[in-house]
């Protein structure tokens, strides 16, 4: 969040956009647009420079564009016309005959009325992630692209798409044979197993897509007693730091669900036991209206529950935690005392 020490890149237009952050004068359209050009727009048009600019040299640019999509969704339908011109410029002049382009996210919409739903609760799982090689690689290499177009219906992960890039460095015939496929990520140009489970691929059951859920009435007392240990959750986390935010309780439990893990899960996990289930549990805190949502582990007989992965917080919290601002990880869970 401090930005570097030194230089990261030859070519680094932190400046410039940081520049454009501090200077609240040439924003427009909600903050859309400097002056009058889209900055989504702007971004693209700078890496479309530094690609014209090394196109005859080995390079790797990487560049994120995030003010468009970040509270709004809809405004995707902005970055449609900038995103045509810049790949089709790119592909009419052959700048993409030599790369690999990926254009990617790193999470779905995370705060909203859409994201209270079960298609935006997935839908902040599953971010979008393209990979356009040129045509002929297809003919030169059809082993690892028939792998290519396979593995977009296999769970896959970022991880491998670091085992992607490491082989892009590396590039030889050799590449099938490198990885096992218990390995926390594998390279896009292997064939990921169907078989592969989210526990496999380093994937919190909490983040993890590949599981049912049913709902549950949140009048049970299982539920209550789940919510209450969430809350306390919440507030260990924000023990230390008690002094500045609030002491948060439970105001209302918002939905409940059992999440149904597929057999060949449970016997990885060698949980095959009728007392044991994961929850996942929406519930509204108060002071100040924060919803939050998790995945718990409860057993039964034991009474034993624990979390299984992160804690989301499902609306925004904007400046409600400024007084904690140094503190990255507890942002979205204080609520600064008045």
């Amino acid at each position: 969040m401090a930005g570097f020490h030194s230089y990261p890149s030859d070519y680094y237009n932190r400046h410039f956009f940081m520049a454009m952050q501090e200077e609240k004068s040439v924003w427009n359209t909600d903050d859309l647009c400097i002056m009058d050009r889209l900055e989504t727009g702007m971004v693209l048009d700078y890496v479309a420079k530094f690609v014209r600019l090394q196109q005859n040299l080995p390079y790797f640019a990487f560049s994120f564009a995030t003010t468009l999509t970040h509270d709004e969704f809809n405004n995707a339908q902005y970055a449609d016309l900038p995103l045509l011109n810049f790949i089709g410029e790119l592909h009419e002049d052959q700048l993409l005959n030599n790369t690999l382009l990926i254009v990617f996210s790193d999470h779905g919409i995370r705060f909203g009325n859409y994201r209270n739903t079960f298609e935006g609760m997935m839908e902040e799982r599953l971010p979008m992630m393209y990979l356009v090689f040129p045509k002929w690689f297809k003919e030169k290499y059809p082993l690892y692209s028939k792998n290519l177009e396979l593995n977009t219906k296999r769970l896959t992960t970022p991880f491998d798409i670091y085992e992607t890039l490491r082989d892009v460095l590396n590039f030889d015939d050799r590449i099938i044979q490198r990885n096992g496929y218990k390995n926390r990520g594998i390279s896009l140009f292997r064939e990921i197993p169907q078989e592969r489970t989210c526990q496999d691929a380093g994937i919190a059951l909490h983040w993890c897509t590949c599981v049912g859920h049913t709902v549950a009435n949140i009048s049970d007392l299982t539920i209550n007693f789940l919510s209450d240990f969430l809350v306390r959750s919440l507030n260990r986390k924000l023990s230390h730091v008690l002094h500045k935010c609030e002491r948060l309780a439970l105001e209302e439990i918002k939905h409940a669900s059992i999440v149904q893990i597929s057999e060949p899960v449970l016997e990885s996990r060698n949980r095959k036991v009728k007392s044991q289930a994961h929850y996942q549990i929406k519930i509204k805190t108060k002071p100040g209206d924060a919803l939050f949502e998790a995945t718990i582990f409860y057993d039964e007989r034991f009474r034993f529950r624990r979390l299984d992965g992160d804690i989301s917080r499902i609306n925004k919290y904007s400046n409600q935690s400024s007084c904690i601002s140094e503190n990255h990880e507890l942002l979205k869970y204080c609520l600064c005392r008045k």
